[in-house]
């Protein structure tokens, strides 16, 4: 395919003007052209289109190259501009390029015409290209020196040794300098070579050559820039790094005059006292109120502790009274059992309350296995398992709530699908608990890539200000002796170990919406698998227990020495530490609190004589020690009391694999 040319021929013979025409068509080109043999009609040519390349013949009867030459030189065409000629000498050719000709060929030789064409149209384009590249640069360089201009602050180029490369006119303006008066000068030893008292400091104490050395940005409000008729002023100013790759060739300040806001600050301080004051005085408010609210809560949860723990023991009380008091009553073994077995419950349920109380600060434990869940169906799951209290018991109340679900297509997520669904089966019995006259509960569920959102909205009574603030904490109940005020305390605990995020909407008669926030992924990690607790091991253990209330030294030592093991007790640190020095154990079980010698200090001075003997730590606050992420470094098992003989013979178990 032909290449288009529109090619200007000026010659007075049509003749010769078709040869040029013929010899671009070999050559390759679709020419367009138009012959002109006056200025007149070539300056009229130029003017009514675009041209690629002009020819013109040296010699005409009314025009001649030169004049082209001229005309087109005064136009200041961009257009390539080659001679033709059927005879020129060299002095005429000479003179001919220098009026601006870019080639000049001979009629006699053609052959030279479409090279020269081709060479001449490349460097054309080049050339425009060139020129658009520095145009564009031109109005770069423009629009930078505008915004320079306009900027209200000083901005200051400095190279690798800290001189002065450009200054913007405001920052020269600032500094009492002409701009081209501080290029290549030093800037500390120029405008900033003292301290704000004016104390001198020297080059290594510049904060701005630091950058320079420090690779950092630096920033500072309490210097001074000194002017060029040796004033100064206080300067704001940041400096950060020019880096060519990993290399700092240098760094950019930008700096302003604070003189006015630094007399506003002496102004304020001045007349700052009584606010000061005030403002202290509101803070001590705030801190007792604070203070007060926290006593309220650690009040409210005391009370339900007590509550719990008098529960469970009224009835270890009440059993072994009735057991200690009727002597025939311990002659009937199955009447012993049973009292037994209740007050077994009873000491479980004591320190189920304790472990409760860790879920609500505790943090997620890296142990736990979250998996992915479809959380639709844990809600179907949750209302099918209250359905005997918002449906059965409510109608035995003469009732009716009814429970409506609008359920969107969800991602699943990464969950504990045990404790999501006591959320929702809480929430769920809160909205049962709040419609005694019947109403509605209504579970949303919906969500995109990032988060699903779940409301549990009932229309029942609402809460005021007060309860919804403090119905999170634990033991805050509204419902007297009816419920332990665990349930929204346990849901809270759970959804943050979830990273998720609930929260209430509620006014007083206008019913409750809880709404919760679950990301669609969290990591998760395997949870190792725990050994079965009815095992025990196949050797034969000596066992040092050591604990200073004597009860629970003799139930530990019993729990051992049924599984077969050989105990020996010991009543504190102390003397634990002289028994295993002169004895030979298997594994050494040790009492945290102790007095003189605790637990920790006695489990270190174990490890440091025999390091890979097993030690277990007994503690009643091991739970508290997980909550926090806090475990003894030397001990290799804390192990949380009360605890059972299999929960013990499992704690063994696990330690002495693992040594």
């Amino acid at each position: 395919m032909n290449t288009p040319l529109r090619a200007l021929i000026v010659e007075d013979s049509e003749d010769d003007c078709l040869l040029l025409k013929n010899e671009l068509a070999r050559g390759g080109y679709e020419v367009t052209y138009e012959r002109v043999e006056t200025a007149e009609a070539m300056n009229d040519a130029l003017e009514r289109r675009e041209w690629d390349i002009i020819i013109s013949d040296h010699r005409m009867p009314q025009f001649s190259s030169l004049a082209a030459l001229k005309l087109h030189k005064e136009r200041e065409c961009d257009i390539p501009f080659i001679v033709v000629s059927g005879s020129i000498g060299e002095e005429l050719a000479v003179s001919t390029m220098k009026a601006g000709a870019n080639d000049y060929i001979m009629k006699d030789n053609y052959a030279r015409l479409v090279p020269a064409v081709e060479r001449e149209l490349r460097e054309a384009q080049s050339h425009r290209q060139r020129r658009r590249a520095e145009q564009t640069l031109e109005e770069f360089r423009r629009r930078l020196e505008l915004i320079l201009d306009a900027a209200g602050e000083g901005i200051c180029g400095l190279n690798s040794d800290g001189a002065i490369t450009f200054i913007n006119p405001r920052g020269a303006k600032l500094v009492g300098w002409k701009p081209e008066e501080l290029i290549g000068k030093s800037l500390h030893e120029t405008i900033h070579h003292s301290w704000s008292d004016r104390t001198p400091f020297p080059r290594e104490d510049c904060s701005l050559c630091a950058t320079l050395d420090d690779g950092l940005a630096h920033w500072m409000d309490d210097e001074l820039f000194w002017c060029k008729d040796g004033t100064s002023f206080p300067v704001e100013y940041t400096c950060r790094p020019i880096r060519d790759g990993d290399i700092i060739v240098g760094a950019v300040l930008t700096f302003q005059d604070i003189t006015e806001r630094k007399a506003a600050e002496a102004v304020l301080r001045k007349t700052n006292g009584r606010l000061e004051n005030a403002l202290t005085e509101l803070r001590q408010a705030q801190q007792q109120a604070v203070q007060q609210e926290r006593l309220s809560a650690l009040g409210r949860m005391a009370n339900g502790v007590a509550h719990d723990f008098n529960n469970a023991l009224s009835k270890m009380l009440g059993l072994t009274e009735l057991l200690l008091t009727s002597p025939e009553k311990l002659e009937d073994t199955e009447t012993v059992r049973g009292h037994l077995r209740l007050i077994n419950t009873a000491v479980q349920d004591a320190a189920h309350v304790v472990r409760r109380l860790r879920e609500f600060y505790r943090p997620r434990r890296d142990t736990e296995q979250f998996k992915s869940v479809d959380l639709n169906a844990i809600i179907e799951e949750a209302i099918a398992l209250t359905e005997p209290k918002w449906k059965d018991e409510a109608q035995a109340k003469g009732v009716t709530i009814q429970v409506r679900t609008e359920l969107g297509p969800l991602a699943p997520v990464f969950a504990d699908e045990v404790e999501l669904r006591e959320v929702l089966a809480n929430l769920i019995s809160n909205a049962v608990d709040a419609m005694p006259q019947g109403g509605t509960i209504t579970v949303r569920a919906d969500g995109d890539t990032e988060y699903v959102t779940l409301q549990v909205s009932d229309t029942g009574v609402g809460m005021t200000e007060e309860v919804r603030r403090h119905c999170f904490e634990p033991f805050y109940s509204t419902r007297g002796g009816a419920g332990k005020g665990l349930g929204l305390a346990t849901a809270y605990g759970i959804i943050q170990r979830h990273y998720g995020e609930i929260q209430i909407e509620s006014e007083l008669h206008q019913g409750t919406t809880f709404s919760i926030r679950l990301p669609v992924h969290v990591g998760q990690r395997a949870k190792p698998p725990e050994p079965r607790s009815d095992a025990t091991p196949k050797d034969q253990l000596n066992v040092l227990v050591v604990e200073d209330e004597p009860m629970i030294r003799d139930i530990e030592a019993e729990y051992l020495a049924s599984d077969g093991h050989r105990v020996e007790t010991a009543a504190d640190g102390g003397e634990g530490l002289s028994k295993f020095r002169a004895g030979h154990f298997d594994l050494v079980l040790v009492d945290r609190a102790m007095p003189e010698i605790n637990g920790d200090q006695l489990t270190e001075a174990i490890k440091e004589s025999k390091p890979d003997l097993p030690v277990i730590l007994v503690t009643g606050f091991a739970d508290v020690l997980k909550g926090e992420g806090k475990k003894p470094q030397r001990a290799d098992m804390v192990l949380a009391k009360p605890f059972s003989q299999a929960i013990l013979r499992q704690a063994v178990q696990k330690v002495m694999l693992a040594a």
